[in-house]
């Protein structure tokens, strides 16, 4: 299931997560970022138990926007042990984002 997230959530989150952990950046009035949730949402049943997937609301989360340096929407991040293995920006389809996940599964 894939989780709309606030900045200490993620904050607890991080050090405890034991599986890559990939973060949407989007806001609620982006088109792109609406177009960007089934695609996620395929790839949250396919990687069900190798794959934690989470959507931060740039908007309602402003901070954790700045503190990984969003400046388009929508922004894809992977996760790994807390630090930053690959950055998607904009719509990325299906193959586009597998491409970057599955190395690290």
């Amino acid at each position: 299931m894939i989780k709309n997230t606030r900045q200490r959530d993620l904050d607890a989150l991080l050090p405890v997560i034991q599986i890559p952990l990939l973060i949407e950046f989007g806001a609620n009035w982006s088109k792109p970022h609406k177009r960007q949730i089934p695609i996620l949402r395929c790839l949250d049943k396919e990687y069900a138990d190798k794959l934690r997937i989470i959507t931060i609301n740039v908007d309602g989360n402003p901070m954790l926007a700045s503190r990984y340096n969003v400046n388009d929407i929508p922004t894809i991040i992977l996760i790994i042990n807390e630090k930053e293995i690959a950055r998607l920006i904009g719509l990325k389809n299906l193959e586009e984002i597998k491409t970057v996940i599955e190395p690290c599964l």
